[in-house]
C-alpha cells in the first residue's frame, strides 16, 4: 500500500511584495521561457515544479563555478601584481 502524496496548502496574509509581484504577473506582456542544451525553448509555466527545481539547482551550480573560476582570476592577478 502506498501513501498518497498530497499538497499542503498553507494560507497567509498578502504582503506588498505579493501585491507587487501579482500586479507584475498580470501586466506582463512576454513569456518567459527555458532554452535547453538542445535548443528547444520551453515557456516557464508549462514547466513541472520538479524540472523547475532542477533548473534552479543547475544554475546555482553554475553561478558558483562561475564566482570560483573568477576568484581563481583574481588570485593569479594579484600574485602577479605583487611580485
Amino acid at each position: 500500500m502506498s501513501a498518497s502524496k498530497t499538497k499542503t496548502v498553507v494560507r497567509r496574509a498578502a504582503g506588498m511584495e505579493d501585491y507587487y509581484l501579482e500586479l507584475f504577473l498580470r501586466q506582463r506582456t512576454y513569456e518567459i521561457y527555458h532554452k535547453t542544451k538542445d535548443g528547444q525553448t520551453i515557456s516557464l509555466s508549462a514547466l513541472s515544479d520538479e524540472h523547475l527545481k532542477r533548473i534552479i539547482a543547475m544554475k546555482e551550480r553554475n553561478e558558483v563555478a562561475d564566482i570560483e573560476s573568477h576568484l581563481e582570476d583574481c588570485a593569479i592577478i594579484d600574485k602577479d601584481y605583487n611580485e
